[in-house]
């Protein structure tokens, strides 16, 4: 714990220092807002619909928070059953919800174009009913368990995930419509589990959305666009 700690402060604690050392033009905090949305939300593995505000925190003007927050309804994994390799996908609606909370800071604003440098945590929620039979009970000398059970149960999915970016807007920050793109990496947490259930998952009718084999922390690729309109 203590290396992860001292991770963030390598990275977090040079942005601070640019933000303080940086252009030092005036612009009251909270003086400037913008909506951005995510046009690829409804495309995402499990998506749905996901925008938010930035607004500048920074007193010279170069430091801002964006946050984000989405609704999942979309199950875009289940839409095709792979026959060749008999995997049965699962096609039923995945509920839950996501945020996302983004320090930036500005790089470059007095060109036709902006950069930031971000750091950007992620929080998701999310679940899909399937069934399947489970092995009860404690396995034998051979492995094999007692007895099964045939269940129907719900996959969970807790997601925390951590990443450093590079975003940059296509237009002058002078227009009311603008493209962000960004890319970056970092580290993602899943804890996944098969709720409502007992025993051990053996067989699922339907391919697992949330697989229990990806717990654990992973890298993280962290890479989209986002459309944004200035209200103030």
């Amino acid at each position: 714990m203590r290396g992860i700690l001292a991770l963030i402060f390598v990275f977090v604690h040079p942005v601070f220092v640019y933000s303080q050392v940086g252009d030092t033009t005036s612009k009251p905090p909270f003086s400037s807002w913008t909506l951005r949305f995510n046009p690829l939300s409804f495309v995402e593995p499990v998506g749905g619909i996901q925008m938010g505000v930035e607004t500048n925190i920074g007193k010279n003007g170069k430091l801002f928070l964006a946050s984000e927050y989405g609704l999942i309804f979309i199950n875009n994994n289940g839409q095709y059953n792979d026959n060749r390799n008999n995997v049965n996908k699962n096609s039923g609606k995945v509920l839950g919800w996501e945020t996302k909370q983004e320090i930036k800071i500005a790089l470059k604003t007095k060109s036709n174009t902006a950069s930031f440098f971000a750091i950007e945590l992620n929080y998701l929620n999310a679940g899909i009913n399937n069934s399947g039979w489970f092995g009860m009970g404690n396995k034998d000398a051979t492995g094999s368990y007692p007895y099964f059970k045939y269940q129907e149960f719900r996959e969970t999915s807790n997601q925390v995930s951590m990443a450093l970016k590079y975003a940059n807007r296509t237009f002058s920050e002078t227009r009311k419509f603008n493209l962000e793109g960004f890319a970056g990496v970092g580290l993602i947490y899943r804890k996944n589990n098969y709720k409502k259930s007992e025993g051990v998952l053996i067989q699922a009718d339907l391919e697992p959305i949330f697989d229990t084999d990806k717990n654990g922390v992973n890298p993280y690729l962290a890479a989209g666009l986002r459309f944004l309109f200035k209200l103030k």
